[in-house]
């Protein structure tokens, strides 16, 4: 109380109605800050039904932890395969669960897979327990399902989650594709001198590159493959060559293609053509006739 003077409240003491009938103050407390990455990871899971099931799955038992783990860490890699307009991407918990016919056109996918992309390119052997031993951990391997909604194609592919292995900071994983100038003024001229115009998809394109000499990579099968009787428990690949999910297999693809092309050479009646890498941008390739002055 300030001295002289009753009616004045004491600054330190504020008065409110509340006080005076005995109940109790309410102290508001600071809104809490919900962080953006949070909210995002929240909205994923809420939107996106793979990585539902994933999480789903996360309360089975042990033994899929890991498989479930490679699935969390490669999701990305699973939505870029199947990024193709008409491809509906299918949970691996949803096929797992797959009965009757659905279940049996899954596995001859996964048949199609194992010996087309792997079997018939000699992508692997079986490790010896040397390679084991010299490799250490076996890098996992994950499935994407998928299916072309228009043909009612049912459709499996294998990879493997390369963001287990070790990563060599000196190595090179990326490759260069050609810029979108060099794309346009190639279709430009394409149409000012009345060319047809077509493009060709390299079906397996990574398989086509081998691992270079010393590369030692183990990798245990999908898990789904084992449940299915496919392999037996504990068996392991080593690759020989640049299978989806290892992180040089981009490059090593590139320069296995590059390789093949600079050796093409063929005739038409009396001339001989090639093609050569453009100056300018080293994704670009020019039709060019032997012996021809101007090039």
């Amino acid at each position: 109380m300030l001295h002289g003077s009753g009616d004045i409240q004491d600054e330190r003491e504020p008065h409110c109605d509340a006080d005076a009938e005995g109940e109790p103050l309410q102290v508001t407390r600071p809104r809490r800050f919900r962080r953006p990455r949070k909210r995002r990871q929240r909205n994923l899971v809420n939107h996106n039904p793979l990585v539902a099931a994933i999480v789903a799955r996360m309360s089975e038992s042990a033994e899929v932890l890991q498989e479930v783990h490679a699935e969390m860490s490669d999701i990305h890699a699973m939505q870029q395969v199947a990024r193709d307009e008409g491809k509906k991407i299918f949970p691996p918990a949803k096929v797992k669960s797959s009965v009757g016919p659905t279940l049996e056109r899954w596995k001859l996918a996964a048949e199609a897979e194992l010996t087309k992309n792997f079997k018939n390119t000699a992508a692997y052997h079986k490790s010896t327990p040397e390679e084991i031993r010299a490799h250490g951990r076996a890098l996992p391997m994950l499935i994407v399902w998928t299916q072309q909604e228009s043909e009612d194609y049912y459709k499996c592919r294998a990879c493997v989650c390369g963001n287990f292995a070790e990563v060599d900071p000196t190595q090179q994983s990326w490759t260069a594709q050609a810029e979108p100038s060099s794309l346009l003024a190639s279709l430009k001229i394409g149409r000012v001198n009345h060319w047809m115009t077509s493009k060709h998809d390299v079906k397996g394109a990574f398989l086509n590159a081998k691992l270079p000499e010393g590369r030692l990579v183990v990798v245990q099968p999908p898990q789904q493959w084992v449940s299915w009787g496919t392999f037996e428990a504990g068996e392991f690949w080593t690759l020989e060559e640049a299978v989806y999910g290892l992180r040089e297999s981009p490059a090593l693809w590139s320069a296995e293609r590059d390789g093949q092309l600079r050796k093409l050479e063929w005739k038409v009646k009396d001339k001989s053509f090639y093609v050569r890498q453009c100056p300018s941008d080293s994704q670009v390739w020019l039709l060019t006739e032997r012996g021809d002055p101007t090039n």
